[in-house]
């Protein structure tokens, strides 16, 4: 499950941000930012992934993924989640962490589909 494996980096990623938001190292920094480029990814192969099962096809799909909606839904997830990261949360099991990421999904999608 791609899932689990991004729940299993992003742990010593919350770890090594855990020790507090003012004393951050740029390893720490780093790590958070690593860790909202693999949000932001895992979330448009998420809609690839749901769009290829609706029947999209390849460049219905590519259009899809380069719209300004998709764009922001995405980045919107990855951001809170660094965010979440650099403030010290530490994500500890594949269901804390698929917990936050719907969480963040869904009020990503309220912001930009009001």
């Amino acid at each position: 499950m791609k899932n689990f494996l991004l729940a299993v980096a992003l742990l010593s990623i919350g770890t090594a941000a855990a020790a507090g938001a003012d004393n951050l190292s740029l390893t720490a920094k780093a790590k958070a930012a690593k860790a909202r480029q693999m949000v932001t990814e895992a979330c448009y192969k998420d809609i690839d992934d749901g769009a290829a099962k609706e029947g999209l096809d390849e460049d219905q799909r590519q259009k899809l993924a380069s719209t300004p909606l998709i764009k922001k839904l995405c980045e919107c997830q990855g951001r809170k989640l660094e965010n979440r990261l650099l403030k010290g949360l530490v994500i500890g099991s594949d269901t804390d962490f698929m917990s936050l990421y719907q969480k963040d999904r869904k009020e990503c999608a309220d912001v930009f589909l009001r």
